[in-house]
């Protein structure tokens, strides 16, 4: 029996967390093989960037909006 998460979701939370700690905090016992999959792709690719963290920096392909721009751009 898999968890209610889709794998899109799934996915996605484990991208915000890449550039962070990752803490698995889901019970990875109830995920199905493909969510599980999903997993340990991104711990492994967490394990290839975690170095590069500490000195890395935001970057902005448009810039940043001003407050008083009438649009926003998102990338």
């Amino acid at each position: 029996m898999g968890t209610a998460a889709p794998e899109q979701e799934i996915a996605f939370t484990l991208l915000g967390a890449l550039f962070h700690r990752i803490h698995l905090s889901v019970v990875l016992d109830r995920m199905a093989p493909e969510q599980l999959e999903l997993v340990r792709s991104a711990l492994v690719v967490y394990k290839e960037i975690r170095q590069d963290i500490p000195g890395s920096v935001p970057f902005w392909p448009l810039g940043l909006p001003g407050w008083a721009d009438s649009w926003v751009a998102v990338w």
